[in-house]
């Protein structure tokens, strides 16, 4: 979708902004994808996210950087 967050990065958008609301609209309402959670989409189709998204040292650096940059002392 054309977001600023896209835009910023990419510098262009592959999709329209109605491709994108009506992939994230189909998540929200589709009654087949009701309680699914911890899964990752690309448009409509559930797909595997980047190989870093499953690394936990990975996973751990980014929930530290978080809180961090929140200024939440962690648990």
């Amino acid at each position: 979708m054309p977001t600023k967050m896209v835009l910023e990065e990419m510098g262009y958008a592959v999709d329209s902004l109605e491709e994108g609301v009506a992939a994230v609209h189909r998540l929200v309402t589709d009654r087949a994808l009701a309680g699914v959670t911890g899964r990752y989409f690309d448009r409509t189709r559930e797909t595997r996210a980047d190989a870093q998204a499953y690394d936990p040292a990975a996973r751990a650096e980014l929930w530290r950087r978080s809180l961090e940059l929140v200024g939440h002392p962690g648990p």
